[in-house]
């Protein structure tokens, strides 16, 4: 658009001079923000659903250490009906198109694990997002009575319940940023002391990481330990549901939702933006 400048004065007449800056196509439209992976995965997507689309804007750009040091292409695999889809971005060898045939032999993890999935499925109305949510949580925490559970105090001021088994923490659970937030892993204790001490570490230093739940409403659960754990997020809004996981720790998940926003399809160049370009060139 437009914009003013001062007034000039041309043969005794003052003006208002009116610039438009030559800078057609050159700002960031929203859809731009997204991952090129990402857009030709989403763009698959529209292709069979019609509902509201959203999807991370983040993507690591190399990548991830833990997978090995040989060059990897974020390569993704799309499963879309018409109320719910599933986007996985895995590592490959090469670049592959979206749904290639050659995933499985190019993938670098030898064991096949996703380093994200983020998807979302619409309901016909809130109340059955809300049920289907917690439907998730139950299936997810497998809650149920926790007769040997010990309560401790986080460096949040939030309460964790923990139990022990067999001398192992098998279950740590509380509720912070609007999250209901489960950590499972197995570990020799020595003490149920130690396991406290473990328990509030890790809970702590785990909640860094963690952005605030996007409805207030969600449930957030950790299995496994090391940089190798599996973590999945649910929430709900409205009349969907959207889930983000990983089976590479909470980095990109807390990424995932950090970056959460609606996507559009890519809009093509005008004429104008292609000349200046073609110009620049």
């Amino acid at each position: 658009m437009p914009y003013l400048t001062k007034p000039v004065s041309v043969s005794g007449i003052t003006a208002i001079l009116m610039v438009t800056p030559l800078l057609i196509g050159t700002q960031r439209a929203p859809h731009t923000r997204f991952p090129p992976v990402v857009n030709a995965a989403m763009t698959q997507v529209q292709r069979i659903t019609p509902i509201f689309l959203s999807a991370p804007t983040w993507m690591p750009h190399t990548m991830p250490p833990v997978i090995g040091r040989l060059p990897g292409y974020p390569v993704a695999r799309v499963q879309a009906t018409r109320t719910r889809y599933t986007v996985t971005i895995d590592y490959a060898r090469h670049p592959l198109p979206v749904n290639s045939k050659r995933w499985a032999t190019e993938n670098l993890d030898p064991v096949l694990n996703s380093y994200l999935i983020f998807g979302a499925r619409q309901y016909p109305h809130n109340s059955a997002a809300i049920a289907a949510l917690h439907d998730q949580r139950k299936m997810l925490l497998q809650l149920g009575p926790l007769p040997r559970a010990s309560r401790v105090a986080l460096a949040s001021h939030q309460i964790a319940q923990y139990q022990l088994a067999d001398k192992a923490v098998s279950l740590m659970t509380w509720h912070e940023h609007g999250w209901t937030i489960t950590m499972s892993e197995s570990f020799a204790a020595s003490s149920p002391v130690q396991a406290k001490a473990w328990a509030t570490e890790t809970a702590s230093t785990f909640m860094t990481s963690v952005p605030p739940c996007p409805s207030r409403h969600g449930v957030l659960v950790q299995e496994g330990g090391g940089s190798m754990n599996t973590v999945i997020a649910v929430w709900a809004i409205g009349r969907r549901m959207y889930t983000v996981g990983s089976d590479f720790g909470m980095h990109p998940v807390a990424q995932a939702i950090t970056s959460w926003t609606p996507w559009s399809p890519p809009k093509q160049p005008s004429f104008w933006s292609r000349v200046i370009q073609w110009w620049d060139h």
